[in-house]
């Protein structure tokens, strides 16, 4: 097979893709949680300005966070929350990166830890489908985010790396559906993207 006639044979895949993709929802389902990206930031960053400019500054109080906690043990704390159902904001870390002492080593930290939470979250979801009880609980539980990874696939596990998805959720039902685990870690690294994106934009603002 000739180079031209590969590129037209990915052409041709790429357009049935594209028309499965926009009849399933794909796009609408992007648009409406990159607007939630938006509004949220938006939010965030005035309740930020807010909070510092009228109650506490955030310096001292990550000070504060810092004089009981490392930031090897945040990592810790964060890695455990990642694995499971995400209790640890991770834009909140990023600005707490920032009083740290190497702001961009502790956010290259928090971005490996979150990868790894996920991988966690994945193993985990293996594990439960050997447990058929379970499974079936989480099956009912989720079964939303089931119906959409069985329409898009490794697509759902990027939009829950960068949009506010669910993380340790969506990895683990990618465990429980058997997911290849090469592809989910593959999939997987846009999770890491989103922290130095996050930084970029916190670390101009503050």
């Amino acid at each position: 097979m000739s180079g031209s006639e590969r590129l037209i044979r990915i052409w041709e895949r790429l357009k049935v893709y594209h028309v499965y993709y926009r009849r399933s929802g794909l796009y609408r389902f992007m648009l409406v949680n990159g607007l939630k990206v938006s509004v949220f930031l938006g939010l965030f960053i005035l309740a930020f300005y807010l909070i510092e400019t009228y109650i506490i500054e955030f310096e001292t109080l990550f000070e504060e966070m810092l004089e009981h906690l490392s930031e090897w043990q945040v990592l810790i704390i964060f890695f455990f929350s990642e694995s499971v159902i995400g209790l640890l904001p991770p834009d909140l870390l990023v600005l707490w990166a920032q009083h740290t002492f190497n702001p961009w080593l502790i956010v290259s930290g928090l971005a490996i830890t979150s990868y790894l939470g996920g991988y966690a979250a994945f193993g985990i979801g293996q594990l439960l489908y050997l447990q058929p009880r379970i499974q079936q609980y989480i099956t009912r539980k989720f079964s939303n985010y089931i119906g959409l990874f069985k329409k898009w696939g490794g697509i759902l596990i990027i939009l829950a790396a960068l949009f506010p998805l669910p993380w340790g959720v969506v990895a683990s039902i990618a465990g429980i559906l058997r997911f290849p685990a090469v592809r989910f870690l593959s999939f997987a690294l846009v999770r890491i993207a989103r922290f130095y994106l996050y930084a970029l934009l916190f670390f101009r603002i503050f």
